[in-house]
């Protein structure tokens, strides 16, 4: 987004597309909404400064969703800025296109939604009806369209003024200095990467641990359903998707044939075995944890997760042959065949139940 004090040199020279079509306003306008909108930019050099007054301008008028029907006699804008004096989004971004308008500065009303509340447990933006938000934008000829939010509550769109003139500084120095500020960057950036791998690494375990207990507490059904997903994804990102209609031993068939192909190159036969294997017993448990709710011998919904605990090392595993093979193709040498058989061999063997 273009800064504050490139808005600020901006002139008039609009393209005639935008004067014919964004300056455009009815012509039953009330008066004194022409009057306000001069007298708000009277003072106002640029179109920026122009758009800044009016923003706000609107910003101080209170917030609500509790308003009364419009009159059906009255223009929305003027009942808004001169009565009702008080309103939601679609008021303080009407009201600013026709303010903008008026005072000679192109602009659009635009609605979409606000960023919505993050999700932990399915990590998504959760966007819903009450999200719908409306703003404005204003033409200027060196940015095109650039945001504002007239609406009072919500939280202003900063326009930063940094540019490169405000980065400028004195290189009057001794000259031990440099190498001396080198030094200590490098001090400081291996005390951040050490901080940071400490903190991925917390995070991780607690993770796993938090992860286990929940997966222990909750009913088999809901566990089977959760890591059913879970599995999906781990599909997804290795080429295997799963298709409309698909049940859980064609999509296991599916994902089969799909690590088949990645296991041909750099991945141990008996590797491969294992996987398929713990992937058979793991769908067959999922199967009857989904459609047999009453099953519980042997405590069915802990084997689950046990099995899915070795079966995801193992996926991550082939996530990564698939990553070598798409950056280096075949060349997967002898020292990965190794380390892979080490790695999968820690997951654990089957035991027996």
């Amino acid at each position: 987004m273009a800064d504050e004090q490139s808005l600020r040199a901006e002139r008039y020279g609009y393209p005639n597309w935008v004067r014919q079509r964004f300056l455009d306003l009815p012509p039953d306008i009330p008066s004194r909404v022409k009057e306000l909108a001069l007298q708000l930019t009277a003072s106002a050099p640029t179109p920026y400064d122009r758009v800044r007054a009016i923003e706000q301008y609107l910003r101080a008028i209170p917030y609500t969703l509790d308003i009364p029907y419009p009159p059906q006699d009255q223009d929305l804008v003027d009942y808004f800025l001169f009565d009702l004096r008080k309103g939601y989004c679609d008021y303080y971004a009407s009201a600013m296109v026709v303010l903008s308008r008026a005072a000679g500065v192109p602009s659009r009303f635009v609605i979409g939604y606000a960023n919505g509340t993050y999700d932990l447990k399915s990590e998504r933006f959760l966007v819903t009806e009450a999200d719908a938000h409306a703003w404005v934008e204003v033409y200027f000829p060196g940015a095109g369209w650039v945001p504002f939010e007239p609406t009072a509550g919500r939280p202003p769109l900063s326009k930063s003024t940094v540019t490169e003139s405000n980065l400028e500084v004195s290189s009057i120095i001794p000259e031990e200095m440099p190498r001396l500020v080198e030094t200590s960057i490098k001090l400081r950036g291996w005390h951040l990467l050490v901080g940071v791998l400490f903190s991925i690494a917390l995070f991780g375990i607690t993770w796993v641990t938090v992860d286990e207990i929940r997966m222990r507490i909750h009913s088999e059904f809901k566990v089977a359903g959760e890591i059913y997903l879970r599995l999906r994804r781990f599909g997804a990102h290795l080429g295997a998707p799963l298709l409309p209609g698909d049940t859980p031993y064609e999509y296991q068939a599916s994902l089969i044939s799909r690590l088949e192909d990645l296991s041909q190159h750099g991945v141990p036969p008996e590797i491969s075995s294992k996987i398929y294997k713990d992937l058979s017993k793991f769908t067959n448990r999922i199967v009857e944890a989904s459609f047999k709710p009453a099953y519980s011998q042997g405590n069915p919904e802990k084997l689950i997760f046990t099995l899915w605990k070795r079966l995801r090392w193992r996926l991550s595993l082939m996530l990564l042959v698939k990553y070598y093979q798409s950056t280096f193709g075949r060349l997967l040498g002898a020292q990965f065949h190794r380390s892979s058989k080490i790695i999968v061999n820690s997951a654990g063997e089957d035991q027996p139940r």
